[in-house]
């Protein structure tokens, strides 16, 4: 598992070219780091939404800054807090699967990159539908440093590393199947 140092995590996290974080060596930008905690944060408002959906109280409220309520008040941790070290564990995921994948010559199959397209195309249906062009939809969801260079590089990155992941889970699967034999 990749060291990880954070070196921007303050009031200056999002700060445009700033370094937040280094993973085995290689320097993450403020951006990539960004796309996760949206990613993360999405994810939240959408478990919030399916909470409301059954009258179940929900304890994030997206019109709250998130630095401004209790993920765990016990812990003095708040949502921001919360949410930029889910996106820190999967930026850090992400990125040892894909060095592991470099490392083993595995590239991106025609299929992951079909999935890619398909992503890229799905902001491009939302984004009409909102009257954006691309880079405008993407900088509302993600914000203002995620650029559509950042968020392919992102996509391509999480999809190399789910495939890399299932291709080592079944090499592994085969070879213990081979040693019961």
């Amino acid at each position: 598992v990749g060291a990880v140092a954070l070196l921007v995590w303050n009031s200056h996290f999002w700060e445009k070219g700033a370094v937040a974080a280094t993973i085995d060596g290689v320097d993450y930008k403020a951006a990539d780091l960004q796309y996760y905690y949206s990613q993360v944060r999405n994810s939240e408002i959408q478990m919030a939404q399916y909470y409301a959906y059954y009258g179940i109280p929900a304890t994030f409220d997206a019109t709250v800054s998130d630095g401004e309520q209790w993920y765990s008040e016990s812990d003095g941790k708040t949502y921001a807090d919360y949410f930029r070290e889910q996106a820190l564990t999967s930026l850090q995921q992400t990125a040892v699967a894909c060095k592991a994948a470099q490392e083993a010559g595995y590239t991106l199959s025609e299929a992951g990159e079909k999935e890619l397209q398909e992503n890229l195309s799905s902001f491009d249906k939302y984004a009409a539908q909102s009257n954006m062009t691309r880079g405008a939809y993407i900088s509302y969801l993600y914000g203002g440093e995620v650029t559509e260079k950042v968020l392919t590089r992102n996509l391509r990155n999480d999809i190399l590393a789910d495939e890399y992941r299932q291709y080592y889970q079944d090499s592994q699967t085969y070879e213990d199947a081979d040693l019961e034999t």
